[in-house]
């Protein structure tokens, strides 16, 4: 049990450090230049104001000092990290398997970050993901070629589908980012459950949109659409049992 609590602790403040770390990244500063402010009134923060979770909820959203509303994807990112890192932990206790997606996890908060604000994913989240899965797969003596055939299957398929949407609708459906995205996701989810990583990821797009079309007045041509593979890429490893149990069915 204690391992849950501290995996919870560990997953908010990671969760924190990934938020402060792309927002840097966006303002082009770098993660050790000096202490966290807040971006309305330049304040310097305190300790009290940057516990995880806990202060976004005790101020209510806003700054201590000026009252300006704090962006949710910090709140989002804390109470996600902590969430899956104590989900983890429960799981499989602290090995090197929960290490491996809580990487995984961190990867996928920053790229949700960044695509979120401003349409891009990074190659070098891209990278980073794909050397962290070979060491972890190694270690934990996965089948390299099966997942990365899988890999690259399901991002034929999307580059494919996307080729095909570009001439239908005359514009760009998907960027170049998205399909590496699913190659790194596809490395992790393995090649059996690659579709389901897929559709779920369709279905999370679409609820995405329909979410984002109903509050803007004017309509939406493109969304980010790394946060809906990110989230598709842990609701895949997360239902993983269930999806085992539904394939043998489907199978006997």
């Amino acid at each position: 049990m204690m391992e849950v609590v501290f995996s919870w602790i560990f997953g908010s403040i990671f969760g924190s450090f990934v938020t402060c770390w792309c927002e840097r990244r966006l303002n082009g500063k770098s993660v050790r230049s000096g202490r966290s402010q807040c971006d309305a009134c330049g304040r310097v923060l305190l300790k009290r104001d940057l516990i995880p979770i806990f202060s976004y909820l005790a101020l209510r959203g806003r700054c201590r000092y000026c009252g300006a509303k704090i962006d949710k994807i910090s709140l989002f990112n804390e109470l996600a990290g902590a969430f899956c890192f104590a989900y983890f932990s429960w799981r499989w206790g602290w090995h090197l398997w929960t290490l491996r997606n809580a990487v995984l996890v961190l990867l996928l908060m920053a790229v949700t970050t960044i695509d979120e604000a401003a349409y891009i994913i990074p190659d070098s989240l891209i990278a980073a993901g794909v050397l962290w899965w070979v060491v972890t797969a190694y270690l934990c003596h996965q089948s390299l070629l099966k997942n990365l055939l899988g890999a690259c299957v399901l991002a034929g398929l999307v580059w494919i589908t996307a080729l095909a949407m570009d001439h239908v609708l005359n514009r760009e459906s998907l960027g170049g980012g998205d399909i590496k995205l699913f190659f790194m996701t596809g490395l992790f989810v393995g090649c059996y459950f690659v579709m389901w990583h897929l559709l779920f990821s369709a279905c999370i797009g679409l609820v995405i949109y329909g979410i984002r079309q109903y509050k803007e007045s004017d309509r939406i041509e493109a969304i980010p659409f790394g946060p809906a593979i990110a989230v598709s890429t842990l609701l895949t490893i997360i239902l993983e049992p269930i999806l085992v149990r539904f394939l043998v069915v489907i199978y006997s």
